[in-house]
């Protein structure tokens, strides 16, 4: 029966499912596959396949590399771990699952919206509730959260429930970020530092707060003009792949980041950690680094974090730098 319901558009580059029930929507590798369940229609971009953007981001490479390093320095073999995680959302319960190689993190939208009455449009399912709505969004290394506060008589906080695994705990970071780490203490994923804006685009002052049964959001509505929203971003990855690309006779690590990881991995030690773990062994390398590589790496890293992004994709760190610091490379625009 669902067979009988697909319609696949071959005409062009990027292929879209359309008129398909859903159930619960899956994403792998950036590739989406929907399982009849409810009855909902939805319209769905089908992202290219891993190989595909390994493909696309060898060439991209090529193009931006003023020495075009030869392809034996951009097999396919030597591009380490490819994006791994996986996102379940069941949108009949409001049960969302990121899977990667960490473990994996069970969570659902706010306590105080409507899991059962739901609408789906494009790649989002949208939740109403009581003066706010939530909507779930697919994002490329994870999912977004978006609440959409209506008035300053709705509630101020939303608490989105985490069942924890045994082992699992989860911790708010410096930066006002979380984490949701194994028994080992490895970060599974980052729930990204919160933000709220109202409708004047004005920053709102708002925090996460770990409770008993997950994390809640708290926006001040100080001054606020509505409708305000606030946007939790749950990062299965923040590094799709890193590979070794020679430029201009030295070794470079060359990032690529994913949607998640290239717009919130400023200061985040978890971003860092997934670059480090998914570096290639390599003879510039061979994760026998001195002291001083490791933090020139780091630096490099950070700096691209925080000030790349928006300007370029390839966040290319170089162990033959010195370390100049966080603040040395930031002067040096990183290099």
């Amino acid at each position: 029966m669902l067979y009988n319901q697909l319609n696949i558009l071959t005409q062009k580059l990027n292929l879209y499912l359309s008129t398909l029930l859903l159930g619960s929507l899956v994403i792998y590798g950036g590739g989406i596959s929907t399982f009849a369940k409810s009855q909902k229609d939805i319209k769905l971009k089908r992202n290219l396949s891993n190989s595909q953007k390994v493909k696309k981001a060898i060439q991209s490479i090529d193009r931006l590399d003023p020495q075009k390093p030869t392809k034996k320095n951009l097999k396919l073999d030597d591009l380490g771990n490819h994006k791994d995680s996986l996102v379940n959302i069941d949108s009949e319960n409001s049960n969302i699952e990121i899977t990667n190689k960490k473990g994996k993190v069970k969570f659902k939208t706010p306590l105080n919206v409507n899991a059962q009455n739901f609408e789906v449009l494009d790649n989002k399912i949208i939740y109403p509730g009581d003066k706010a709505q939530s909507t779930i969004e697919l994002i490329d290394g994870g999912v977004r959260q978006v609440i959409n506060i209506e008035s300053k008589d709705a509630s101020n906080s939303y608490e989105f429930p985490i069942n924890l695994e045994e082992g699992q705990s989860i911790s708010l970071n410096e930066d006002g970020s979380a984490s949701v780490k194994n028994r080992s203490g490895d970060s599974i994923i980052f729930i990204v530092k919160p933000w709220a804006r109202d409708n004047n685009n004005t920053e709102l002052k708002t925090w996460y707060e770990i409770t008993t049964t997950g994390i809640k959001q708290t926006i001040d509505f100080s001054n606020a003009t509505f409708p305000v929203i606030a946007d939790p971003t749950w990062c299965g990855d923040a590094i799709n792949y890193v590979t070794w690309i020679s430029r201009s006779g030295e070794w470079s690590a060359s990032n690529k980041a994913t949607w998640c990881g290239y717009w919130n991995c400023g200061g985040v030690w978890n971003c860092w950690q997934e670059s480090y773990d998914k570096t290639p062994s390599h003879s510039a390398w061979n994760k026998q680094w001195n002291t001083n590589q490791y933090w020139s790496m780091y630096n490099q890293f950070m700096c691209h974090a925080d000030i790349a992004k928006g300007a370029k994709w390839e966040w290319n760190l170089e162990p033959a730098k010195a370390d100049k610091g966080y603040s040395g490379f930031v002067n040096a625009w990183c290099n």
